[in-house]
């Protein structure tokens, strides 16, 4: 059973069907194949990892502070509110996808 809101953000950034399709046969996704399907941005060699933060936190420093704030704020409401509202049955679900499991 999917769990802990993945049935909400998994459908918000692959789309209903390419999400439904993951969820339900529980695929794997590489991380070669991540950036194409729009789960991440880049994916890096672990080595360069702190690299690319310090330099995207540099950029990010440059901006103004309040612009970022609610420009994150805006881009994030969407996914608040569906959490809100999707959260407690994909919990409930999960719980009896647990509970039907031991019982079998």
């Amino acid at each position: 059973m999917p769990g802990d809101g993945v049935h909400v953000v998994w459908l918000l950034l692959l789309g209903v069907h390419r999400g439904r399709y993951f969820l339900l046969t529980g695929q794997k996704i590489s991380a070669e194949e991540a950036p194409g399907l729009g789960i991440v941005g880049e994916v890096l060699p672990k080595g360069q990892l702190m690299a690319r933060a310090r330099v995207l936190a540099d950029e990010f420093a440059k901006k103004p502070p309040l612009a970022l704030r609610y420009t994150r704020v805006a881009l994030t409401q969407h996914l608040k509110r569906a959490m809100q509202d999707l959260l407690g049955y994909g919990l409930v679900i999960e719980g009896l996808g647990v509970i039907d499991a031991q019982g079998s």
